[in-house]
């Protein structure tokens, strides 16, 4: 990460002061293509059944048509002092956040400060540009998370027809040092609450909601069956006061008005932290099933640091019932072939769902980046790459089909770099549906596609691009 570190401040410093505006009132168009579509009379995205269309998965894809650039991205840098401030892709948003039927751009912006040695130093900002597809304009808020290392989740919380963001951050990642990325062990942030941002009589609105927690993800969606939103609680490794942060993974049940009751996931094994997590109704019985993951393939970092996490080579599978809770009694673990039969260690970073081969049931994508004890950016072995893994749903059974139905998956990580997201979208307006990349590591050294995505013809996953 020092090495992003350095690429960014190359481009600070190539940038004068009076380059950076924090409010473009007439506004240069962005890199991002300008052809604004209103999701209420037509969307790009899969649709699904009516529980599945209440998960963040959905509603961060309806207005989704490409991902944001690199180009773009860096644009937005907002000067300050001796600090410069940039989204990484993972934090941001594409909704109509106003209502006005126009998409509109919400981000966390993390610090670059001069004299510091680690990014997020200072406090970020929270960044919303009303219809920014053909406006620059920025209302910018002070946050109170200095690290934007979680991610947004997109949703309507409060029911009035119009999604707000829930914001996951791991505010301690630098309380411990990271060898792969050397960097870290000189702080000691408490872990917070997810914030929830959301738009009142104008003005731009923060809230925090949930447990404290180091949470590197999200998932929300209608858990209860009873018709508002719910979200998910899931940790990753975190020092606080120099001892394990502990936290048990739980679900927030939306009593109303931005008020969450919180209840725990009944698990039998312990030190169990995920990097991904997502609700989706995977089996077809109208309740929201909860997906998680951190490692994928050989289980390399169980020799090193034995627990129920690493000891796992797939996602996990955990059914619901409607209740609002969930059992590792009633789970089951997806199996993947493709990782393991190269020796690859990685890990897992975000899913996708779609019934690509038309059978009826939901197929699932995982998004995983290579992860290797030891590794580094340099030589790929850790981050700064993909690979993705199929698996096929038949009635209910997963089989990972990722050699035979993504056509080339040989050659996956080529000239690309990890994302967080992906989305299933009818991107070349075909009738079926693709698999875009967004949340993508943008802050990495090289430049990449702006038009990337695996498109799908008959049934097989093509890369273009």
């Amino acid at each position: 990460m020092k090495r992003y570190l350095f690429l960014i401040l190359l481009l600070i410093a190539s940038c004068s002061k009076d380059d950076v505006m924090e409010e473009l009132i007439t506004g240069t168009t962005p890199t991002t293509p300008t052809t604004p579509t209103t999701p209420q009379s037509y969307t790009l995205s899969e649709r699904y059944t009516d529980i599945n269309e209440t998960t963040g998965y959905f509603k961060a894809q309806e207005y989704f048509e490409e991902y944001l650039t690199k180009d773009y991205l860096n644009s937005l840098m907002i000067s300050e002092g001796f600090c410069n401030y940039f989204p990484f892709h993972k934090n941001t948003a594409i909704l109509d956040f106003d209502g006005d039927g126009k998409k509109d751009l919400v981000a966390f912006f993390t610090s670059i400060c001069e004299g510091e040695q680690d990014y997020g130093a200072k406090f970020g900002k929270y960044v919303f540009i009303s219809n920014y597809r053909v406006s620059n304009t920025k209302i910018i808020v002070d946050a109170d998370h200095r690290f934007g290392g979680g991610q947004f989740n997109v949703n309507d919380f409060d029911g009035d027809g119009r999604s707000e963001i829930l914001f996951y951050s791991t505010e301690a990642k630098f309380n411990m040092f990271n060898p792969e990325e050397n960097i870290g062990g000189g702080t000691n942030n408490p872990p917070l609450a997810p914030t929830l941002l959301y738009l009142e009589n104008g003005l731009l609105k923060t809230k925090a909601v949930g447990l404290p927690g180091e949470l590197h993800t999200g998932a929300s969606g209608d858990i209860d069956n009873d018709g508002d939103i719910d979200f998910v609680m899931w940790h990753v490794p975190s020092k606080y006061d120099n001892v394990d942060f502990d936290f048990t993974p739980s679900v927030a049940i939306n009593n109303g008005n931005f008020n969450f009751t919180s209840i725990d996931i009944t698990l039998q094994s312990s030190q169990w932290y995920a990097t991904a997590i997502d609700l989706f109704d995977v089996n077809g019985d109208s309740f929201l099933d909860l997906i998680v993951g951190w490692r994928a393939g050989t289980t390399k970092w169980n020799l090193l640091y034995p627990n129920h996490s690493n000891s796992l080579s797939g996602p996990v599978i955990l059914y619901g019932d409607g209740t609002g809770n969930f059992n590792e009694s009633n789970s089951v673990e997806l199996f993947e072939t493709y990782l393991t039969s190269r020796d690859i260690s990685a890990s897992i970073l975000g899913f996708g769902y779609s019934d690509y081969d038309l059978d009826g049931d939901v197929d699932i994508i995982v998004s995983t980046t290579r992860e290797e004890p030891g590794g580094s950016f340099e030589d790929g072995t850790f981050y700064d790459n993909y690979y993705l893994l199929l698996f096929n749903n038949d009635n209910g059974t997963f089989t990972e089909v990722t050699d035979i139905d993504i056509v080339g998956s040989y050659d996956q990580s080529q000239n690309f770099p990890n994302f967080y997201f992906i989305r299933t979208i009818d991107k070349d307006r075909d009738g079926t549906f693709d698999i875009v990349p967004d949340g993508i590591a943008n802050w990495g050294p090289f430049d990449y596609s702006s038009n990337l995505f695996w498109q799908n013809i008959n049934g097989k996953f093509v890369r273009n691009n």
